[in-house]
């Protein structure tokens, strides 16, 4: 079963994901609380809204519907980039939805309970948020698009390094339709 998802959140989901994915790697062996102060102060809508939208979006009954993998999230690249620039949205999976959301939310349990940022623990984390983030990237239509996603403010980025923020790339905090923590 597919979702029909915008652009804007196709673009806004892909880098919410690099976001976290890179915050999270420049956290690894750090105090937990500087990384969970960053995503309740910075990053909006928190890490569980988002995750629980997805599992909203993706609705299998059980963990074991979803694959253990992301995987191709939608139709063959070229199809789903057609999709983009015609209709302004494209089919998703439903299922695989799910699992960026199980995803998200594994990221938000962990830091949850974490004192220290380890690597045993959230590098698995990290890669498949990176995962999830190039399974939606390689949909975006325009190189212009995929840069920008791929130079997201993240927490700890480096001082030289040039970053845009999220609200420009997502044209807006309010990507999911989120207002004051609830979901529309």
């Amino acid at each position: 079963m597919t979702t029909m998802i915008t652009r804007r959140t196709v673009v806004a989901l892909s880098a919410y994901l690099r976001r976290l994915e890179l915050s999270l790697d420049r956290s690894l062996g750090e105090d937990a609380n500087r990384l969970r102060d960053y995503c309740e102060m910075q990053i909006r809508p928190t890490p569980v809204v988002v995750g629980e939208w997805l599992s909203g979006v993706g609705r299998p009954g059980t963990a074991t519907d979803g694959p253990s993998y992301i995987g191709r999230v939608g139709p063959p690249m070229p199809l789903g980039r057609l999709q983009l620039l015609v209709l302004g949205r494209i089919g998703l999976k439903c299922e695989q939805l799910w699992q960026i959301g199980t995803i998200v939310r594994q990221f938000a349990d962990a830091l949850h309970d974490a004192l220290i940022v380890e690597p045993e623990v959230f590098v698995p984390i990290r890669l498949k948020l990176r995962e999830a983030s190039d399974a939606l990237l390689k949909y975006v239509p325009d190189a212009f698009t995929r840069g920008r996603i791929e130079r997201v403010e993240h927490r700890n980025q480096g001082p030289l390094l040039p970053t845009l923020a999220f609200d420009s790339i997502s044209g807006g905090s309010d990507w999911l339709g989120v207002q004051q923590g609830r979901i529309e």
